[in-house]
């Protein structure tokens, strides 16, 4: 079936969220934040869908997020940072929802540890990726390049990620991005890798 592509709307957030939970619920980082086997599985892909609502709802207003579509249904995402673009001081704020989602502890050990992981990075102007996921049965079909294609064509300048699953490292090389820093975040055994590309 074919894949259409096209800009994120507010009808398709609540499916954005859906794809998104279950795709990053294997993430390393996401399987620190929100450990398996504590709960039902569906309780805690409902904790994921929750602490990435506010971003996912921000960029698809602003409009710097796509969807891959097959017989309607959205199969994959896309988000994009501007770099002109300003966080819109609305609530929930991160790390409060981080607060209230995760246990204590773990909440501050991660906003600590990816400071930390940060330090020493290389600074990078240009869009972010701030998240790219394809629904299971869809990957290795090229829908996660189809949906690195319009923020990666529109123009020249540099593009930049942060990935926690080191998975993902072959496909960004093979988009074009390299690794430019490599860290731990604290002791949690989860590495923060940054990817850079001029496009």
């Amino acid at each position: 079936e074919p894949v259409d592509m096209r800009r994120a709307g507010p009808a398709q957030v609540p499916a954005i969220r859906t794809v998104l939970a279950r795709a990053l619920a294997g993430d390393p980082l996401f399987a620190w934040f929100f450990p398996r086997g504590r709960e039902p599985e569906e309780r805690r892909l409902s904790r994921i869908a929750l602490y990435l609502a506010p971003q996912i709802d921000w960029m698809v207003a602003a409009s710097t997020a796509h969807v891959a579509l097959t017989g309607g249904d959205v199969v994959g995402a896309a988000l994009w940072l501007d770099p002109d673009l300003t966080r819109p001081d609305t609530l929930p704020a991160m790390d409060d929802l981080a607060e209230i989602l995760m246990d204590g502890p773990t909440a501050r050990a991660s906003r600590s540890g990816m400071r930390a992981a940060r330090d020493g990075a290389p600074r990078v102007e240009g869009d972010y990726l701030a998240m790219l996921a394809v629904v299971p049965d869809m990957q290795g079909r090229g829908v996660g390049s189809l949906l690195l294609a319009p923020a990666l064509g529109r123009g020249p300048g540099t593009r930049w990620l942060e990935t926690t699953n080191p998975r993902n490292i072959p496909f960004y090389e093979r988009a074009g991005f390299r690794v430019i820093h490599d860290a731990q975040i604290n002791d949690s055994g989860v590495r923060l890798i940054r990817m850079a590309g001029e496009f």
